[in-house]
């Protein structure tokens, strides 16, 4: 009801985006992300979205040196259940931003930055050039993918195999303050995902949570090596 009543000529999503995303086919974090939402199921170029896309060429361009190669375009399969989906199948161009991650900066402090430079680009507060082909600049930027995790833990033994331990971190409020909390994400052979930090356990048995089975979604509170105990700072 207040986006037809207000009328907005330019509607912008704003995101957080999770670490596991990377950049197209490599493990590039994803640290700033832009989709010019499908107006339908057949994914359109409709004149909305054709407009939507020229804004983000625009500022990609404008980007680029600042983030070399960590720029990515989401996934637009279409949710009419979506607001940026919606919006821009109204008519009215929609940009979606993902402030990504950047390697080693859980503060978002670099994806703030230039979720700031991207605005200043698209209100034409810096200077920008036009793209000369909108459509073919926009899909240029590479696809996200997900091949990313936050740490995986190589040559585990588990079970009386060697496997890989993949892990998040899952952010939490606690008394007013962010706080990372690690999950188990993944276990078995994982040499097609990345770390954005990676341990070798060289073959060595675990304990997690002072015991030896592993579960996927399972909270760490402690992990060591079995037999020394020295514990893994994670």
């Amino acid at each position: 009801k207040l986006f037809h009543e207000f009328k907005p000529d330019l509607c912008l999503n704003l995101h957080d985006q999770r670490t596991i995303y990377g950049v197209g086919t490599s493990f590039v974090p994803a640290t700033i992300s832009f989709l010019s939402p499908a107006a339908n199921t057949q994914r359109s170029l409709t004149p909305s979205r054709i407009e939507a896309m020229a804004e983000i060429a625009r500022i990609n361009q404008f980007l680029e040196p600042y983030c070399p190669g960590g720029i990515g375009r989401y996934d637009d399969g279409y949710n009419e259940n979506c607001v940026g989906d919606h919006f821009q199948g109204c008519g009215i161009p929609t940009i979606l931003f993902e402030a990504g991650h950047f390697s080693g900066d859980y503060e978002r402090t670099v994806s703030r930055k230039l979720v700031f430079f991207a605005l200043c680009a698209l209100f034409n507060i810096v200077n920008t050039e036009a793209s000369n082909d909108e459509v073919k600049d926009y899909l240029a930027i590479p696809e996200n993918n997900k091949l990313l995790r936050d740490i995986i833990l190589r040559n585990v033994k588990l079970e009386g195999r060697i496997q890989d331990v993949a892990i998040q971190f899952q952010e939490c409020l606690k008394e007013g303050a962010i706080q990372f909390e690690p999950l188990i994400d993944e276990i078995g052979s994982l040499e097609a995902l990345s770390g954005h930090r990676e341990i070798d356990i060289e073959g060595n048995e675990l304990l997690i949570n002072s015991h030896e089975n592993v579960f996927v979604g399972e909270k760490i509170a402690t992990i060591c090596y079995k037999t020394s105990k020295k514990p893994i700072n994670i």
